[in-house]
């Protein structure tokens, strides 16, 4: 079982009670901050709230609540990314042991999952990022994903 520790950011008081959330699962920081804006669109028209989640596995010789890095500095990253999003956003880091468990705890059936990619030039179609296989995988156990291209 994993750690949790939540942040929160709020762009903006009195917004009404959300009965969607959409999932953005952290990959690196420059395809989560795209896909956060994805969200951040998508969520001011569904009223929807967004929550980032950021697995962190740890190795087996350390302790699980004491990761290489330290989990306040990591919690730190997670939200100064989150705050971009210039919405309100819960940002989970998980510490765990094994990155799909971690996932597969982390979402409800059926939930909307937002993922930023990387496609160079030469990776137009033929080979699968590790964006691409994440999201297969969801979209195998039943999972809505979105893939966004980063810019």
């Amino acid at each position: 079982m994993g750690t949790f520790l939540t942040s929160r950011h709020q762009a903006g008081a009195g917004q009404k009670a959300r009965k969607i959330d959409l999932l953005v699962l952290f990959t690196d920081v420059s395809g989560t901050l795209e896909a956060l804006r994805s969200a951040a669109k998508l969520a001011r028209g569904l009223n929807a709230r967004i929550r980032l989640l950021a697995p962190q596995v740890v190795p087996y010789p350390l302790p699980l609540e004491r990761p290489r890095v330290q989990p306040a500095f990591l919690e730190n990253r997670y939200r100064t990314i989150a705050e971009r999003a210039e919405i309100e956003t819960t940002v989970e880091l998980r510490l765990c042991r094994e990155y799909w468990k971690a996932v597969k705890d982390s979402l409800t059936p059926c939930s909307t999952v937002i993922i930023g990619r990387h496609r160079a030039w030469w990776n137009s179609r033929w080979w699968l990022t590790r964006e691409d296989r994440i999201a297969n995988r969801l979209r195998a156990e039943g999972h809505q994903v979105i893939l966004v291209d980063t810019k």
